[in-house]
């Protein structure tokens, strides 16, 4: 297997929402705002794919949401090129470590793969798949999704994915909401200079899971 990683930013905002407002004619019309304020903020580096890079998970580096309920975080990022490039769509896994930073209310984060995103207001790429932690604890904790092959078949430029994180505060049996710390990030992929049956050890279960097309926990 081959690691690739987060590199260079792409986009640190929170994110919009919808107001219905009339025009001139009196029709309405959608109008999307960015709420002021406060925007995620970086702790222990200046880059969030600096800090998501790392090879181990550090509590005291990582990239932080504000605790605005209202409104979702949103973190993008490049990532590193494959060498080689995987000339098939078995054993695709992406992984990121995530925590909440105190007890009460609740925080939950979405790892989105895309490929060929740059912004947020004209171009988010196409959608390759997503990696939800609905409720995140006070326990830093890996999540990790391996792809379907579905899903891996959609790549068709490995020199051009990103990762879109979507953080949010929720409140959880009426607690203040939390913030989420994102710790690191990375997307696994097969080294085709190695033979298939070297790069992962799968059981009855899960080669029959892949061959059907579901996803792998």
């Amino acid at each position: 297997m081959q690691t690739i990683r987060p590199t260079t930013d792409l986009v640190r905002s929170k994110g919009t929402f919808e107001n219905q407002v009339k025009d001139s004619t009196g029709a309405l019309a959608t109008i999307y705002h960015t709420r002021p304020g406060e925007l995620p903020r970086f702790v222990g580096g200046t880059v969030a794919g600096t800090i998501l890079s790392g090879t181990v998970p550090d509590l005291a580096v990582y990239v932080e949401s504000t605790a605005d309920g209202a409104v979702e975080d949103i973190i993008s990022v490049e990532t590193g090129n494959p060498s080689p490039i995987p000339n098939n769509d078995f054993n695709h896994i992406l992984f990121f470590w995530a925590i909440k930073a105190a007890s009460g209310g609740g925080a939950a984060v979405t790892c989105q793969l895309r490929q060929g995103y740059s912004n947020e207001t004209d171009d988010l790429g196409t959608f390759i798949t997503a990696l939800e932690a609905t409720s995140v604890s006070t326990t830093a904790t890996q999540y990790r999704k391996r792809l379907t092959r579905a899903e891996a078949a959609l790549i068709t430029d490995y020199t051009d994915l990103q990762l879109r994180f979507i953080m949010k505060s929720t409140h959880d049996g009426g607690g203040v909401p939390q913030r989420v710390r994102l710790l690191q990030a990375r997307l696994e992929l097969p080294n085709d200079e190695e033979p298939f049956e070297t790069r992962v050890q799968l059981t009855p279960t899960e080669f029959a899971m892949i061959n059907r097309g579901e996803a792998i926990d």
